[in-house]
């Protein structure tokens, strides 16, 4: 039985609205209050749905109210959608911002600003390194999503959601490697670990870093205290004529409840002592194996934390390519 031309034209209206949809994209980014998206869109459909309705003399109510409600929730997810993925875009751009700000503020502190040779003349790991990557890769993805969304740029977005894709792929791969390679890994961190130590008195940041990593996990050294002899200030065979010699940071040392103020000369000659007797002052175990022992206990919550990080970073990259396709399509439509 074929079909009157009111009832082709109620098939086609959801196809009409959400050509209107589109071509209002434009506009949405323009700042335009949703609402004014909703009754034009509605208006569109209401006005082809009545057109189709007195073209074959009748009108039917559910036909149209349904048409109708399933074509507004759609427009409703899109606007939601797109509302997601600015907000996003720009709390990416703001904690890149803060991160490099950060960043900057603490080598003010430090002189390096003043003296950029200071950066080359490092040994250990300066936390504001970590910082100003992790400042610079949040504003450039938060540059190119905003920027690319408000100007419909393909390329930016195409940038966008690669970079997300690539980092996707870089933080698999490095759990991957982890549990493949545990031995080369273990063996790498407790060098790290040494170098640090051995830089310890070289830099603030990463003397608190160390001393915020030991006294959080109750250990001392990569793997025992005695790995502070590689330290000039704490080694026990120099010669020099260091009060901290042949002893710990005061991150090392056992805390005792009754001390109100902290005392940090507390690993003083320490290492002078037998070692049966160091347990009652510091701690014996090393961070690498404090580090070996926290990760099985704490493994669902580091697994939770991948999960969400994956999933927003999925959903970065759908946001992405669904404004990609929707910017393809009002540009076949002109």
């Amino acid at each position: 039985m074929g079909r009157t031309d009111g009832q082709k034209l109620r098939l086609v209206a959801a196809e009409f609205c959400l050509n209107v949809r589109l071509q209002s994209h434009r506009d949405q980014k323009k700042g335009r209050d949703l609402s004014m998206l909703f009754n034009r869109d509605q208006f569109a459909l209401a006005h082809v749905l009545h057109e189709g309705s007195k073209s074959d003399g009748r009108t039917d109510g559910r036909t149209d109210d349904a048409l109708l409600f399933l074509r507004r929730f759609e427009m409703l997810l899109l606007d939601m959608i797109d509302l997601f993925g600015n907000v996003r875009v720009r709390v990416l751009q703001l904690a890149g911002v803060l991160f490099m700000a950060a960043g900057f503020w603490a080598w003010s502190e430090k002189g390096v600003l003043l003296d950029l040779t200071q950066v080359t003349r490092q040994r250990g790991l300066d936390p504001v390194w970590l910082l100003l990557l992790v400042g610079v890769v949040t504003f450039v993805l938060g540059f190119a999503g905003c920027v690319g969304a408000l100007r419909e740029n393909i390329c930016l977005l195409k940038f966008f959601s690669g970079m997300i894709v690539l980092i996707f792929l870089a933080e698999l791969a490095l759990a991957v490697l982890a549990v493949l390679f545990q031995s080369q890994l273990r063996e790498w961190i407790n060098g790290f670990f040494l170098a640090n130590v051995k830089a310890y008195r070289d830099d603030i940041d990463l003397q608190n870093l160390i001393d915020s990593l030991q006294r959080s996990n109750r250990c001392c050294g990569a793997q025992d205290p005695d790995d502070w002899d590689v330290n000039v200030y704490f080694s026990c065979n120099a010669t020099h004529p260091s009060r901290e010699k042949c002893g710990v940071p005061f991150s090392c040392c056992v805390a005792d409840p009754a001390d109100s103020v902290l005392n940090t000369q507390c690993g003083y000659d320490v290492r002078k002592k037998a070692k049966g007797e160091w347990p009652d002052d510091i701690y014996v175990k090393g961070c690498v194996a404090a580090l070996e022992d926290w990760l099985p206990a704490n493994l669902y919550t580091l697994a939770t934390v991948f999960v969400v990080i994956s999933l927003l970073q999925m959903v970065g990259i759908y946001l992405a390519r669904s404004l990609i396709s929707d910017i393809q399509k009002v540009r076949l439509s002109y």
